[in-house]
C-alpha cells in the first residue's frame, strides 16, 4: 500500500485522493483530533475530490493538547485597538502604525524632537496580562464560509466558499461557550511618571463599549443590503443594548 500509495502521489491525484479515501478507517487510527462536520461541508468536500485543481484545505482553530482555545494575546490585542483608538487625535490620519500606537501611548522615542522610534520598556501595556482561556473539547464544527466582496459595479460578489472550522456559537447553533480568562492589571510594574498612560478595569470597559459599540454600528451599515448578513447584525446590535454597563461585544479575530 505504501509503494502504491507514493506511486499514485507521483503519477494521478485523483486516484491518491480515492486510495486514501477508501482507506479512512486506517488514516482515522492515528488521526491527531477529531471534528464534527456540515452536511453542506461534507457535500462540497466530495464535489472538490473529484477535481484535480480544486483545493481541499480547511482551515482550522487553533489548538493545544488537540482542543481549541483562546490565546490571551488575542483579548490583549483587541483590548489594545480599542484604547488606541480611545487616545488617538482624532480623526486618525497617521498611517505608520508603530508609530502611531508609540505616540498614542507615550512610549515614542525622540532624538532633538525627531521621531527616532520606540522604548518598548515604556508600553503602559506590559502592565496588563491576560492568560490564555482554558482547552474545550467538541465545541466546534467545520462549515462552508463564503467571503463576499464589495464591488462598485455589481454591489456584492460571492468569491469561491472555504471550508473552515469554526466555534459553535449562540449566534448560530444557540450555544453557549465560554472561554474563561484571567485578567491581572500589575500596579507594580506602572510608570512613576503620572502623565503617562495608566490602564485600568474601568478604563478597558469603557473603550471597549466605545470602539466596538462604533465598530458594530459601522459594519451593520456596511452590510445593510446584504440579507442575512445585515440580520446577524441586526441580532448583535439588539444583544448589545441589553448589556450591563461591565459588558461588551467584542471582535477577537478573523469572523468574529
Amino acid at each position: 500500500d505504501q509503494d502504491k500509495f507514493v506511486t499514485l502521489a507521483e503519477q494521478d491525484l485523483l486516484a491518491m485522493r480515492n486510495f486514501i479515501w477508501e482507506r479512512a478507517h486506517i488514516v482515522s487510527e492515528v488521526k491527531e483530533f477529531s471534528v464534527a462536520v456540515s452536511k453542506e461541508a461534507t457535500k462540497v468536500y466530495e464535489e472538490r475530490l473529484k477535481n484535480p485543481q480544486s483545493d481541499l484545505s480547511i482551515h482550522s482553530l487553533i489548538r493545544t493538547g488537540s482542543k481549541p482555545f483562546l490565546p490571551g494575546s488575542s483579548l490583549k490585542g483587541a483590548i489594545r485597538t480599542a484604547l488606541l483608538y480611545e487616545k488617538a487625535e482624532k480623526p486618525v490620519a497617521m498611517s505608520d502604525a508603530r508609530r502611531l500606537e508609540a505616540e498614542t501611548f507615550q512610549y515614542a522615542r525622540y532624538v532633538e524632537g525627531v521621531y527616532k522610534g520606540h522604548n518598548v520598556s515604556g508600553d503602559p501595556f506590559k502592565t496588563l496580562k491576560i492568560s490564555d482561556s482554558q482547552a474545550l473539547a467538541d465545541i466546534s464544527i467545520i462549515r462552508v464560509v463564503t467571503v463576499h466582496t464589495k464591488t462598485r459595479e455589481d454591489g456584492w460578489r460571492e468569491d469561491v466558499p472555504m471550508l473552515r472550522e469554526v466555534i459553535l456559537s449562540k449566534l448560530a447553533d444557540d450555544a453557549n461557550i465560554n472561554f474563561i480568562h484571567d485578567l491581572q492589571i500589575r500596579e507594580d510594574l506602572q510608570s512613576l511618571d503620572r502623565r503617562l498612560m495608566v490602564i485600568t478595569v474601568d478604563s478597558i470597559i469603557n473603550a471597549c463599549r466605545k470602539f466596538y459599540g462604533l465598530h458594530l454600528k459601522e459594519e451593520a451599515r456596511y452590510f445593510s443590503n446584504l440579507s442575512t448578513t445585515a440580520k446577524f447584525y441586526q441580532t448583535l446590535i439588539d444583544w448589545e443594548k441589553k448589556l450591563p454597563q461591565n459588558a461588551f461585544l467584542m471582535r477577537v479575530g478573523w469572523g468574529s
